[in-house]
């Protein structure tokens, strides 16, 4: 098929890794000016132009976020109020996909944005911001060499420990097994190229590291840093990244609890000493030939430690409960499970294991703003003792129902159409549970209402939804205006017009719709798709489907 705009070629659809760009259409300009720089610098880069006429848009983005090595956020009074833009991020944020922003302007942000990009890494587009830019950009999605000659180094060369073969390249991180050249004992070469600003502080980061005592974090036996080259040489003893270990074995309900003790103990010591550990449930952990889990890379900048202050305590000790929920479930599922965390129902446990299991999950997410648990003591308690009250089942039951409530809402949401053909009445919306829990964003929604002696009937093609408009003309957008409210997206504010004439015909127009509008009339003897331009009308008959964003609709 033709790209949405095919005179534009500049989206990258390989493998390599590439960065998203997360962005506001009405930011049109500072985007075709970030796209120059990027291109420029042989950036691999994708954004929304790689959609296609017949993809299924939702699903196109999400696995393209979910493949990115970073998102490139373009914040700006547009954006920031973007629920598409805010989507992503809760995505990226959820998926745990590094987040840079690029200020284009200085505003103030909404609560929702400052929240969710507090830790993130921003430069703003002021003075000499492309250099600023490029630097804070992994050197994984450069198409060329970005890096100081140091960098490109391939020499592995140590007074006490040979190279002897290369055991993965992950993530941007290089790791070769190594011997000691007298003794014959294994370690693990780690090799990272990193950029300029990430150098800055990387003795203090890899120093920190070599002095945390607790087993599963691999001891650091020696480091170097020349250039923007980081060599860690740390204990070895045969590892398989976590996910690739749970695609082919299924851990017996002793060794989750022992592994998520484990986790728990590691971070704790960690949180006692004013240290995070950020996303450790994907990217750096590993099973190693003696059953043992470990955490790698516990010095770097992405999957690394974060320092922590007195007043932001408590908010890193929930994200910190979040990732262990993560883990666990992730343990017990076999893959990274989806958020928010579902009540588990797998089979092959016991019940009281799995009243336990569930429990602890639901105890670490929040509720209301705030989790259950309120240190680490009380988190290892449970998952030592298999015992549960009366309260808490109470709690698990209680947690369960909102989820399904959780899941009703998201199902509503996929598809949230709303009509507004009948006397204006108290518009009723309501908050999905994602806050409730402690994900970050959300979506408005409003009530379905009914109409009589309908002008107009069309259905929603993805579930059946029939609506009836007394009238015979009516708008379809987002706009709150619209008699058709239609809060997908790709949606235009104001995207079609339908117009039903004496003799049954219909008048379809395209209000100048950013992502267009397509027409497939198999009455009068269309065969394929055929996009109405920009502005235009087509006359059509009953039984015509419109595909707008990336849903369809049918008259009746």
């Amino acid at each position: 098929m033709s790209p949405m705009n095919p005179q534009i070629t500049d989206v990258y659809e390989g493998d390599a890794p590439y960065l998203f760009l997360s962005y506001s259409h009405k930011d049109q300009q500072a985007m075709a000016t970030v796209r120059k720089i990027l291109s420029e610098h042989g950036i691999r880069y994708w954004y929304d132009n790689g959609l296609h006429s017949g993809d299924d848009w939702n699903m196109v983005i999400a696995r393209r976020l979910k493949g990115a090595a970073v998102c490139l956020l373009l914040l700006s009074p547009h954006s920031a109020q973007s629920e598409y833009v805010k989507n992503e991020l809760n995505f990226a944020q959820n998926h745990r996909i590094p987040i840079h922003t690029l200020l284009l302007k200085q505003f103030d942000l909404p609560l929702d944005i400052e929240m969710m990009t507090g830790r993130i890494q921003m430069v703003e587009m002021t003075g000499e911001y492309q250099k600023e830019l490029i630097r804070a950009l992994p050197p994984e999605v450069f198409a060329h060499a970005e890096l100081p000659a140091s960098a490109a180094k391939d020499d592995y060369s140590h007074p006490l420990y040979a190279v002897e073969q290369p055991l993965s390249d992950r993530q941007g991180t290089k790791m070769h097994m190594a011997r000691h050249k007298r003794l014959g004992y294994p370690c693990a070469v780690l090799e990272d190229l990193l950029q300029n600003e990430e150098m800055a502080e990387m003795e203090d980061r890899l120093s920190v590291a070599g002095r945390l005592e607790h087993p599963i974090f691999p001891k650091i036996l020696d480091y170097s840093v020349d250039g923007n080259r980081v060599l860690v040489y740390q204990e070895y003893t045969g590892a398989r990244f976590l996910d690739a270990f749970l695609t082919s074995e299924s851990l017996t309900e002793e060794q989750i609890l022992a592994w998520t003790v484990r986790a728990a103990e590691g971070v704790a010591t960690m949180y006692r000493k004013n240290l995070v550990l950020r996303d450790f449930a994907r990217g750096s952990m590993v099973v190693t030939d003696a059953g043992e889990l470990k955490i790698l890379r516990v010095y770097h900048p992405y999957y690394g430690f974060v320092k922590i202050r007195e007043e932001t305590k408590r908010y890193y000790f929930e994200k910190v409960l979040q990732e262990i929920a993560i883990l666990l479930a992730q343990l017990c599922l076999r893959k990274e499970p989806p958020l928010p965390l579902r009540i588990l129902t797998e089979n092959r446990f016991s019940g009281k294991f799995l009243l336990k299991v569930n429990l602890i999950i639901q105890k670490c997410v929040k509720e209301n703003g705030s989790a259950q648990y309120r240190s680490f003591d009380e988190l290892l308690a449970d998952l030592h003792s298999l015992k549960i009250t009366g309260k808490e089942k109470a709690f698990l039951k209680n947690r369960s129902k909102r989820l399904q409530e959780y899941d009703k809402a998201r199902q509503q949401r996929k598809d949230s159409f709303v009509s507004t053909d009948r006397p204006a009445e108290p518009m009723v919306t309501f908050q999905t549970l994602e806050e409730q829990f402690g994900f970050d964003g959300t979506v408005t929604m409003q009530e379905p209402q009914e109409n009589a002696d309908p002008q107009i009937r069309v259905r929603i093609c993805s579930n059946g939804q029939v609506m009836n408009f007394a009238k015979n003309e009516i708008l379809i957008g987002k706009d709150p205006r619209s008699d058709m409210i239609w809060t997908q997206p790709y949606i235009s504010r104001m995207h079609l017009r339908l117009l039903r004439k004496e003799d049954g015909t219909y008048v379809a127009a395209d209000l100048n719709s950013t992502n267009g509008t397509y027409v497939l009339d198999t009455a009068q003897g269309a065969e394929e798709w055929n996009r109405i331009p920009a502005g235009s009308t087509v006359v059509v008959r009953a039984g015509a489907r419109f595909r707008v964003g990336s849903s369809e609709i049918e008259i009746l």
